[in-house]
């Protein structure tokens, strides 16, 4: 059985930014998601989790700022596997 979703960009920033808070191990958080340019060219989605306060946080200049450090950025090369095994080590130890 094949089941479709259509998702808005409301649906998607919401199951992204869960998803980025469990990872991080936040259980209860606030979030800022905002996405950026242009599908199948330089589409991303900036999120921003935090257990405090953040309507200072401004996600356009993140933007600017950060490099991509999501599960597929391969920079490092490093596999896959190994990417997300060093990142889940980052986050328990809060080594940013």
């Amino acid at each position: 059985m094949i089941q479709y979703f259509k998702l808005n960009e409301d649906d998607i920033l919401e199951i992204v930014s869960e998803a980025i808070a469990e990872k991080t191990g936040i259980h209860e958080f606030t979030a800022k998601s905002q996405c950026f340019g242009t599908p199948s060219k330089d589409f991303r989605i900036l999120v921003a989790v935090s257990d405090s306060d953040m309507k200072d946080v401004d996600l356009s200049d993140i933007d600017t700022q950060i490099d991509f450090n999501g599960d597929h950025r391969n920079a490092a090369g490093l596999t896959d596997e190994e990417m997300v095994s060093a990142l889940e080590r980052m986050i328990a130890s809060k080594d940013f």
